[in-house]
This record gives C-alpha cells, structure tokens and sequence, in this order.
C-alpha cells in the first residue's frame, strides 16, 4: 500500500511527522527501519516506539517529496515484517493543507508455525 501526508516547511525540527503502530498477536516486540527514501537523513524513526520525526528541514525547492519505505518486524522465530509506502511532501506555508487523521492502512501477514501449526499474524497500522 502507499500513503501520503503534507507537511509545511516551517515545522519545527524535532516535531513527529507520523506514527506507526503495530500490534504483533505473539507479543514478541517489533522493531520500526526505514528502509529506502531518507535523502540527507531528513527523518528518524524510533525503532520501538514507532514515531518519525523531522530531523534535518529539506531545502526550498530542492527536496520537497520524499518517497520513505518503512518496515515494521517482530522478533518470532521466523520474524514477521510488513512494509508500507509513505511518501511526504512539503509546502510553503501560503498553502492551506487540511489532513484528516486516523488510520490510513491495516494489512495482515499471515504465517503458519511449523512447530505448532497455529497461525501467527502481524498487524501493522499505520497512523496519520
């Protein structure tokens, strides 16, 4: 799936640009990565608690979109992940940008344990 949010230049460096979530049915913990798209390093991504914030403001006119692939992996034998596409754009502050929050995907890995044959599923959401 992929997804997209509007972000103005002028926010604050340090300011959370979305959050995942994840909720891994094996309660085994879950590990966040970006994994493609952080031209300049311009974000970070808590690797636990799943919040990407502006780390480096882009430069006006220069990097406006970025295209992030972000990963969420749990820690089962064999560990689960899920993926989505996240693409960020930044306007100047004359727009006028309304977005609407809530949850933009669900998606479902479905696995079946080969010790035990019971389904094992990892559900990632991922918030606005």
């Amino acid at each position: 799936p992929s997804y997209s949010t509007v972000v103005n230049f002028d926010t604050v460096v340090g300011s959370t640009i979305l959050t995942f979530r994840t909720t891994d049915l094996d309660s085994t913990g879950v590990n966040y990565t970006i994994i493609d798209g952080n031209d300049n390093d311009t974000f970070v991504l808590d690797e636990v608690t799943g919040v990407l914030t502006l780390d480096v403001r882009p430069i006006r006119r220069i990097s406006t979109v970025f295209q992030l692939v972000v990963q969420a992996e749990d820690f089962g034998d064999p560990p689960l992940s899920a993926q989505v596409n996240v693409t960020i754009t930044f306007a100047n502050s004359d727009f006028t940008v309304t977005i609407s929050t809530g949850v933009l995907y669900e998606e479902f890995i479905r696995n079946v344990d080969p010790l035990t044959g019971e389904n094992r599923c990892l559900r990632e959401l991922e918030n606005a």
